[in-house]
């Protein structure tokens, strides 16, 4: 964590602790107070991020579930993945800004960072934390692909300590066709008495305080905070659009503000009657 009075000392910061760690290896670095790391998530350059981190990837913890990516992480990214999520923010000409949001972190903090190990530990030692205080069943989104390679080893080899009722989000931080979703319908309701899919997952349709998209009216400021990612126009709308008009059961979905849900449920003209449902 650093703690920094400004946008250009929170960088020189930020370059004094990347240059500690050994040359590149991941660095994840949480910026404070908010109101700089606000300005940071605003106004700083990807380029001006690079200078300061040259040698690693790097991912900065700014407000609420903002994060800011250098080059070098983008290009991680790209090479895990074969193209870059279309959740990364883009500026005017389309070109990457290093702005992204949860789902971004998982795929950073799990498909590439942590060892299938180290997920399988963490996972079987939260979910024994809640079997001993009489929790018998979990349901979440899985939103990078490690965790559903690791979830299905350990319930293979019969070491989940509750059931796991999950909605699969691995394809939403991507540009698919609509078919891909007629697809994957069938799969639910598939899995075994342990671990099975229950539908599929937008993940986090706004953003963690103060980025909550709701209704209320305020000053231009603080609206220019919100975070509606399934607004008309955006990538997740037309996600939810095409999962809406297959028919998938939409679960898992994460929602802190009223503006989010209405938005939600306004992408759902076209569904098939009495096919598709969301469980926020």
């Amino acid at each position: 964590r650093v703690q920094a009075v400004s946008v250009d000392d929170a960088l020189a910061r930020i370059g004094e602790v990347v240059r500690r760690a050994p040359p590149g290896t991941w660095v994840r670095v949480q910026v404070r107070p908010a109101a700089v790391a606000l300005e940071l998530w605003r106004r700083t350059p990807l380029e001006a991020l690079d200078r300061a981190t040259p040698d690693h990837p790097v991912m900065l913890t700014l407000v609420g579930t903002q994060r800011l990516l250098n080059s070098r992480a983008l290009a991680a990214l790209r090479a895990h993945y074969g193209r870059l999520p279309a959740e990364l923010e883009p500026d005017a000409g389309g070109r990457p800004t290093g702005r992204a949001r949860i789902a971004i972190v998982r795929m950073v903090t799990q498909d590439l960072v942590a060892s299938p190990e180290a997920l399988a530990h963490a996972y079987r030692s939260e979910l024994a934390w809640w079997a001993a205080r009489g929790v018998t069943t979990w349901s979440a989104p899985l939103e990078p692909l490690a965790p559903l390679r690791v979830f299905t080893e350990l319930d293979r080899r019969g070491e989940l300590p509750i059931r796991f009722a999950y909605s699969h989000a691995m394809g939403t931080a991507f540009p698919q066709p609509p078919a891909f979703w007629a697809r994957l319908r069938e799969t639910v309701g598939r899995g075994t008495p342990h671990f099975w899919s229950i539908g599929v997952s937008t993940g986090a349709i706004d953003g963690a305080y103060p980025r909550v998209c709701t209704t209320i009216p305020a000053a231009p400021a603080v609206k220019a905070l919100e975070e509606c990612r399934a607004a008309p126009g955006t990538f997740m709308r037309g996600v939810l659009h095409d999962i809406v008009r297959s028919g998938l059961r939409l679960s898992g979905v994460h929602a802190a503000g009223d503006g989010a849900v209405s938005r939600h449920t306004a992408a759902g003209p076209g569904r098939r009657p009495g096919r598709s449902k969301t469980n926020f």
